[in-house]
């Protein structure tokens, strides 16, 4: 049986806010969609995690993994997702607060959210790195 992209994507849906999403035509929220989801597989396997069920088995044109996911799998890649969605969010601010110059009393609330969003954004990779490390422990053949 198959996993649906739109599992995936709902996971990560509830997980965020995005105001420009909705204005966005069906097919342009697919590909936005599917480009966090690239983002976040291809943060999973830099970082070494693996799973029993093989996450680069997928059909793109079908918005399908070929595999079940379980809901753990799915929990961890949406939160890789959240991590790719603030990548921009983190870059844009990064590169006003380089541009504009970092006058105290004009930039610091700036600052102080851009260190928020990150602080944010690792929260959800450690959060995320944990799941994975917690479901090979669980599902590690050795323990069972």
């Amino acid at each position: 049986m198959a996993t649906s992209y739109e599992k995936i994507y709902s996971s990560f849906l509830r997980k965020i806010e995005d105001k420009n999403l909705p204005q966005l035509e069906e097919d342009e929220q697919e590909e936005y969609l599917l480009g966090f989801l690239e983002s976040a597989l291809g943060m999973i396997e830099m970082e070494g995690f693996t799973t029993p069920h093989n996450l680069s088995d997928r059909d793109d044109g079908l918005a399908e993994f070929a595999d079940d996911l379980d809901y753990g799998e799915i929990e961890a890649i949406s939160l890789y997702m959240v991590v790719a969605w603030y990548e921009p969010v983190v870059n844009s601010l990064q590169f006003t607060i380089s541009m504009l110059g970092s006058r105290e009393e004009k930039w610091t609330d700036q600052s102080t959210h851009l260190r928020r969003v990150h602080e944010v954004q690792e929260d959800c990779r450690n959060r995320a790195s944990k799941l994975f490390r917690n479901y090979r422990y669980t599902h590690n053949e050795y323990f069972n």
